[in-house]
């Protein structure tokens, strides 16, 4: 099985006409997401499946993580379920290396959580 890759560039063009989906965690996603995604994570994308393929119905689904590992993940789980979706190459870091802008949420309307590896950071800084 061949999972398609967009490249950040032909993503941004295309926006307007992908439903987006982005499989990272929702604290990941509360601190810089592509404009309009849809915050499904990897987790949670089987018991998403109805909604996803109805979207699917309606246009072509890209979906992101930070690198791109888990969205082909949840490509290839998609796959197996009949549901075609498209990878964005590189993730979110590789969309904002390109100097394409990230939607964030205001600050008063969502409680952001730190990401595993700022807690880790956090918890071994506490024990030295």
């Amino acid at each position: 099985m061949t999972i398609t890759a967009i490249e950040p560039r032909q993503a941004k063009n295309r926006l307007h006409e992908l439903t987006v989906i982005d499989v990272r965690t929702p604290g990941e996603y509360a601190g810089g997401h592509l404009p309009g995604a849809l915050n499904i994570p990897l987790d949670q994308i089987e018991r998403a499946l109805p909604d996803i393929r109805s979207a699917a119905e309606h246009g072509e689904i890209l979906v992101v993580c930070a690198s791109g590992a888990r969205s082909e993940k949840a490509c290839a789980q998609l796959a197996q379920q009949g549901v075609h979706t498209a990878t964005l190459a590189g993730g979110t870091g590789a969309w904002a290396a390109q100097g394409h802008e990230l939607d964030h949420p205001v600050a008063c309307d969502v409680k952001t959580a730190w990401s595993m590896d700022r807690q880790v950071r956090l918890t071994a800084g506490s024990l030295v």
